[in-house]
């Protein structure tokens, strides 16, 4: 992509050019021809390109000018450091501070990114979101340009750059409109069950639907915490890497066993089973996701399936038949291990479909 910023040098003096209110305007910077300046004049250059192309350029345009001989000297000497440097550097910082499923999940993805992206300066921020948009989903590229936001955020507190370039990209990228919650109807539901049959995959899939509980959750179940008529969920075995962690809100709860489910975990303990044991075998969540893809697509273009639905969508099931069943949404939010706000918009959906009432 061609820059909107060049630079210019007028009797000595350099100068940005850039398209402004429908006209070119030069903007004298304070600085002069000479490697040093020119190196500043190309981070003034690109701080105003990215401010262009984020809409939020500084009217003054203070912020594109040295104004002293100290900021000069400053960012002379500021060391030169790469995105990817700054991303392990901000990775120290977060690793004690969120949990192991956001390690491996999001930041883990992130890291990747980097790894592949061809452009490796903070200040190259327009090139790698576009590249990021040429190669990714727009939502998840939105994410990462998330990341890198608060990543520089906290290099620029951290007196590591003078400024974020990754300031306000991701909001160029607003999320999708948030779709119905599309919970799986019974005749779904029995049909995945199905295809599952004969899997060593069974048993959980089952459980979701069963629990609404998370992947990492279910997984994370061992047979001390059934309790009698009781299930406490306490635990997670997280991301790709089987590690243990707590639960996503960081709280035990505890989940009454309906007949329907107590028969299930009767039915599902083996003999000689030991309280440390896992319910559920599944060794590989890559493994499991994969399958469960594959099938509920099959599903869809066979028609015994509306539109294809990931695993975490057994979560909206359970909670659209709790409050369709008049369970209060408190109640619901108790068993999901969320608030209700959250229920509400991310998991209640509609199974059973009515008229309106005839009112004349």
């Amino acid at each position: 992509m061609r820059s909107k910023v060049g630079i210019t040098s007028s009797h000595g003096a350099l100068q940005l050019r850039f398209p402004w209110e429908g006209k070119r305007k030069y903007l004298s910077i304070g600085l002069h021809e000479g490697r040093d300046d020119r190196k500043l004049a190309q981070l003034k250059a690109q701080l105003l390109e990215h401010d262009l192309a984020c809409n939020c350029v500084d009217t003054s345009f203070k912020r594109y000018r040295v104004t002293s001989t100290k900021e000069k000297e400053l960012e002379k000497v500021l060391p030169t450091i790469t995105l990817t440097e700054l991303w392990a550097k901000y990775l120290v910082f977060k690793t004690p501070q969120v949990s192991l499923t956001t390690l491996d999940g999001q930041y883990k993805t992130v890291s990747n990114h980097l790894k592949s992206c061809p452009s490796t300066k903070p200040e190259q921020a327009i090139e790698i979101r576009d590249w990021l948009l040429s190669r990714y989903t727009r939502d998840s590229s939105r994410r990462t340009l998330v990341q890198l936001n608060a990543c520089c955020r906290w290099a620029v507190q951290s007196k590591l750059i003078t400024h974020n370039p990754f300031s306000g990209l991701a909001n160029e990228l607003r999320k999708n409109p948030p779709t119905d919650c599309r919970p799986f109807a019974p005749d779904e539901t029995t049909a995945i069950l199905k295809s599952f049959e004969g899997s060593v995959y069974l048993p959980i899939v089952k459980f979701l639907f069963l629990t609404g509980t998370r992947t990492g959750e279910a997984r994370g179940i061992r047979w001390q915490h059934v309790r009698g008529e009781h299930l406490k969920i306490c635990e997670a075995l997280s991301g790709f890497k089987n590690r243990n962690t707590d639960t996503k809100t960081h709280r035990a709860r505890t989940l009454p066993c309906n007949d329907q489910l107590h028969q299930f975990l009767q039915n599902l303990k083996p003999d000689g089973a030991k309280p440390e044991d896992l319910l559920f075998n599944v060794p590989s969540l890559r493994a499991f996701q994969a399958g469960w893809q594959r099938r509920v697509t099959r599903l869809t273009t066979q028609g015994l399936v509306t539109e294809y639905r990931s695993q975490y969508h057994t979560r909206h099931t359970f909670a659209t038949n709790c409050l369709e069943a008049g369970i209060p949404i408190q109640q619901v939010a108790e068993w999901l291990g969320d608030s209700p706000e959250t229920v509400l918009k991310h998991y209640a959906g509609v199974i059973n479909q009515y008229l309106p009432p005839e009112n004349l």
